[in-house]
């Protein structure tokens, strides 16, 4: 998955129901389509809000 011209490498088949990820990044809307659209590929739900975790913006991704 690549979000803002950064690749990550997510352990998408050993994600549970209520764990979460944070995803640094500036563009929140543009971050929220790549990770959805990676999610869907896994036929996973994720819930995506915008936060600032150690003074950096970005997402924390939880899957529901």
């Amino acid at each position: 998955m690549k979000v803002e011209k950064i690749e990550y490498r997510l352990r998408w088949k050993h994600f549970k129901i209520g764990e979460s990820f944070f995803v640094p990044c500036l563009d929140h809307d543009t971050a929220k389509e790549e990770i959805s659209k990676e999610a869907k590929k896994w036929k996973m739900r994720v819930l995506a809000k915008g936060v600032v975790e150690h003074g950096l913006k970005g997402l924390r991704v939880w899957r529901i």
